[in-house]
């Protein structure tokens, strides 16, 4: 198995439950290759992992914890998507607009230049 470090990953202090001791636990990324005959590399497989900076274990990567976010402030959050989906919404209808506004008077500009060369 070979483990390198992810270069700007996570940081964790604790106790390690291998060892014992407070140290820090980095992120790393464990690879396990199996390999037949020593020649053919069969499979890969690729896992986050935390690495003890004490005994050096690895442990599995646990999901950062969730940002708690007051009711109030996620209310505001909720209104703001809602104005903006709205401000999108009128802003396609607008551009539709546009787009119809310019259609209808290439066709008036067509229908004037034929009634031009028929002379009506």
């Amino acid at each position: 198995m070979q483990v390198k470090t992810v270069p700007g990953g996570r940081v964790e202090h604790g106790r390690c439950p291998q060892c014992g001791d407070d140290a820090r636990f980095r992120e790393c990324i464990a690879t396990k290759t199996w390999t037949a005959y020593s020649v053919l590399d069969l499979a890969d497989s690729k896992e986050r992992v935390f690495r003890c900076s004490e005994c050096a274990e690895l442990l599995q990567l646990a999901p950062p914890p969730e940002k708690v976010v007051d009711p109030a402030t996620k209310a505001k959050l909720l209104a703001l998507k809602a104005r903006r989906a709205k401000l999108e919404m009128a802003l396609r209808a607008k551009e539709r607009a546009v787009e119809a506004s310019k259609v209808r008077k290439k066709a008036n500009d067509e229908l004037g230049e034929l009634k031009r060369k028929m002379g009506l």
